[in-house]
């Protein structure tokens, strides 16, 4: 199990071993009483849309880019629930070492009846895949990241 927001040699214990990071449950884990499947992932570069409120257009503070995901969350139990669809990241090579992944978005489905489906958009600018380097400045690098749902993933590449 890959915990929220660690480093890789945290698993290393005082004696080199790998026995030190053994958490029981990881980050975001819930309880629930029925299963979801999340399916269709598909992650691309957007320009984020201005938000209209009262009929006028109200810009986000998010220097208009970023990446939309897009997941299909279907209920596969036998009751009606909500599920939070979480994106997290890794940046594949940084100039510092980088977490094994992150939180970058999230959102909440609604009330879905069993069998029923819902298409989850989550956008995420790219300040939110942002990070700190050694000279103490907020900088995103070119390279890959990869965007992870679930048990899914997909790469993108930076420029």
């Amino acid at each position: 199990m890959v915990h929220y927001d660690h480093k890789n040699a945290e698993k290393n214990d005082i004696q080199f071993g790998t026995n030190a990071y053994n958490p029981l449950f990881d980050f975001g884990h819930g309880l629930s009483y029925t299963t979801f499947e999340m399916t269709d992932f598909n992650i691309s570069e957007a320009e984020f849309p201005s938000v209209i409120k009262n009929g006028n257009p109200v810009e986000k503070n998010l220097n208009g880019k970023g990446f939309m995901c897009r997941v299909k969350i279907t209920n596969t139990g036998k009751m009606a629930g909500k599920e939070v669809v979480q994106v997290y990241y890794r940046d594949e090579f940084a100039s510092i070492t980088p977490s094994s992944k992150k939180l970058c978005g999230f959102v909440k489905s609604p009330l879905l009846k069993p069998g029923e489906s819902y298409l989850a958009d989550i956008w995420i600018p790219l300040s939110n895949i942002s990070f700190i380097n050694k000279d103490l400045q907020r900088i995103i690098e070119p390279g890959d990241i990869t965007f992870m749902v679930g048990t899914l993933k997909q790469t993108v590449t930076l420029r």
